[in-house]
């Protein structure tokens, strides 16, 4: 751990230096009037739209090859919705992807940043229709859908734009999630306890493309059940998850391919004081055709770390990848038996819609790779988002 000795002050500094820069920054514009025009928007029209812009710089500190080198990637996001009858509204993004950031240098099982992509030109990710029933009880939706944005959610650990930036503390390795493919998904809530969902996609992956000829080839289907019960006026959520995977999979160590595979997992956050919530995820696979065989990862993070700076968030987690005895027989006996993530975030709020967040990140094995031994990275995420 003796990274950390050598870049935990670098962080402190650029931390205490980014808060100088708020505190002393001129009085942000005045988006009173940009405010305005969206409410008008809602109510008389019903069209309702989000933007969000993105971009993260990172450098290696640490690593057997390609140390010192940076990369940075950013993707822009334009979210639009129109209400088109009672409970319904059509949901359509245009989006931008550029770069893949350094796990272009480093890869890793965990990632380095979950918004890691190729290039990609203005294209719509989603496009789907959605449906209220019952006064919100049921929930439908249909279309190109992103089933990352229902299933294995996680109040701490869920946004690679405001929390954590690795893709293994946003989502579970274990879990084939799909994204921005055809599907459909349904939810229940009876009640403020407990919610069921389920959902079905497309397990093929075509970002830019609607993919009416491939519906739901090679499908996934999620199943979900949350309790979110209040311990002592504190909010918690349960999250069990469930998923059918009917994609082609080959045998890792012999010749053969499998569908119907099967995988669990658990998603749970827990608020412990006014300030402080904490998280928990596990995830099950088959050793047989799954790389990661086992999965956790865990953490939390304080709200107002500094007093004063009440929209500021400190983050800590850390996630460890499990491989299966097949995959460590068909790679190799030098292969380490896990992979482990952990990452150090401060979101620090400028203005009412930008923020910045430095992070710093050390992995154990990346991709399993004893020889690598570990590796470090620190970054500085900037969102604008309104």
């Amino acid at each position: 751990m003796s990274f950390f000795k050598k870049t935990f002050p670098l962080f402190l500094s650029a931390l205490f230096l980014l808060i100088s820069l708020s505190w002393s920054a001129p009085q942000p514009l005045d988006i009173a009037k940009l405010r305005v025009n969206r409410e008008t928007l809602a109510q008389k029209y019903g069209f309702e739209y989000a933007f969000l812009l993105n971009y993260t710089q990172n450098l290696i500190l640490n690593s057997s090859q390609n140390e010192g080198k940076s990369r940075g990637l950013w993707y822009w996001n334009l979210e639009m919705s129109q209400r088109l009858w009672e409970g319904a509204r059509l949901y359509t993004e245009l989006e931008v992807d550029k770069n893949k950031g350094i796990d272009k240098f480093l890869p890793t099982f965990s990632w380095f940043n979950y918004n890691s992509t190729e290039n990609f030109s203005p294209y719509i990710p989603v496009c789907y229709l959605t449906q209220n029933l019952f006064n919100e009880r049921l929930f439908l939706a249909a279309g190109k859908t992103d089933l990352s944005n229902w299933f294995d959610g996680n109040v701490v650990a869920g946004s690679a734009d405001t929390q954590f930036s690795s893709a293994a503390l946003v989502n579970n390795p274990v879990l084939p999630l799909p994204t921005k493919n055809m599907g459909v998904f349904v939810s229940f809530k009876p009640n403020e306890l407990v919610n069921f969902q389920a959902g079905a996609a497309t397990g093929d992956y075509y970002p830019s493309k609607i993919g009416f000829s491939n519906a739901f080839r090679n499908q996934i289907f999620l199943g979900e059940f949350d309790f979110s019960p209040k311990w002592s006026g504190r909010q918690g959520n349960y999250r069990f998850i469930f998923c059918s995977d009917r994609e082609k999979y080959d045998f890792i160590n012999a010749d053969g391919v499998r569908r119907n595979d099967y995988s669990f997992a658990l998603s749970f956050d827990q608020e412990i004081t006014d300030r402080l919530t904490i998280f928990a995820r596990y995830g099950l696979g088959d050793p047989k055709v799954k790389d990661v065989e086992t999965f956790w990862s865990a953490g939390g993070q304080i709200t107002e770390p500094i007093p004063g700076r009440k929209y500021d968030c400190l983050g800590l987690g850390v996630a460890q990848s499990l491989f299966g005895d097949d995959y460590l027989e068909a790679n190799g006996p030098d292969l380490a038996r896990s992979e482990i993530m952990y990452e150090l975030y401060y979101s620090l709020r400028v203005k009412e819609y930008f923020y910045i967040t430095p992070n710093l990140q050390f992995v154990q094995h990346p991709l399993a790779d004893k020889q690598e031994g570990e590796a470090a990275a620190c970054g500085v995420r900037f969102l604008l988002t309104f």
